[in-house]
């Protein structure tokens, strides 16, 4: 009794249909895609595509079919740039305007100047100088491209410095040497240098005829004791004075000159 009133328990409760799966008349269970076609045909409607294809009416294309078949218009370039500008205006009038454009005095950002440097040089060559030994001095110039330039100057490749003999100067752009009391020794190349960079010029001087005088003369009387050495001594100017000895106005040979040493020596 107990299994039988059971199962009249189980046939009076209602089953959940919306969980069952559809199934074809043979008792098959159908498949998803089969499912979604029959979803399909409930949900069209008279009038759709399928439906007008069915009764034959004009017009019952599909719409994608009827835009494919219309015709593409083609549109000049012109068009386009016209197009193409009205949509820049567009933009134009709908952009929101800077605080430069509605107020006049508002700075604005200037592009940065690029000041492109010039290499250092110098203006000119110096000017060769030629001279007169004995001159008390002589000037040369070199014009830099800008002031206060660390300047060197050198003779002969080697570097000379300010001082008694060499003085050195600098007005603006011009730097100056002057080379004092002028010798036949001073002759040379003189070059002035910053850097990398140099000018160079020649100094020629030119030996003059040389002028002999006694720096230190005979003295006028000389004593000397019997049986001893005595010497007189004159200094000139310069050492390639040629000088003779006179005895009583008598010019005395080397030979001579020695032979009457010895015998003051020896008398």
């Amino acid at each position: 009794m107990d299994r039988e009133h059971a199962k009249a328990k189980e046939e009076e409760e209602e089953v959940d249909w919306g969980s069952l799966k559809p199934v074809d008349k043979k008792g098959r269970r159908l498949s998803q895609i089969e499912v979604m076609k029959m979803n399909l045909k409930k949900v069209e409607t008279p009038g759709s595509d399928s439906e007008d294809e069915k009764s034959g009416k004009p017009g019952s294309r599909r719409q994608s079919v009827e835009m494919l078949e219309t015709p593409v218009k083609k549109v000049s370039a012109d068009k386009l740039e016209a197009l193409e500008q009205q949509q820049r205006r567009s933009s134009m009038q709908q952009r929101r305007a800077s605080l430069a454009e509605v107020i006049p005095d508002w700075p604005t950002l200037a592009k940065r100047k690029v000041i492109k440097e010039e290499p250092d040089k110098f203006s000119g060559d110096m000017e060769d100088i030629k001279t007169m030994e004995g001159t008390p001095s002589v000037l040369f110039v070199a014009e830099f491209c800008k002031p206060d330039a660390k300047i060197k100057w050198f003779k002969n490749k080697m570097e000379i410095f300010h001082g008694h003999k060499y003085h050195f100067e600098s007005d603006h752009a011009d730097y100056k040497l002057t080379i004092n009391n002028i010798k036949v020794e001073d002759g040379g190349k003189y070059t002035c240098q910053c850097n990398d960079i140099s000018t160079s010029a020649w100094l020629y001087v030119e030996a003059k005829e040389p002028e002999y005088y006694f720096t230190q003369k005979l003295p006028e009387t000389y004593k000397v004791e019997r049986k001893k050495t005595g010497m007189l001594e004159c200094f000139v100017s310069d050492p390639r004075a040629r000088v003779k000895w006179y005895k009583n106005d008598q010019p005395l040979e080397v030979s001579l000159f020695l032979h009457h040493l010895l015998n003051l020596a020896t008398s």
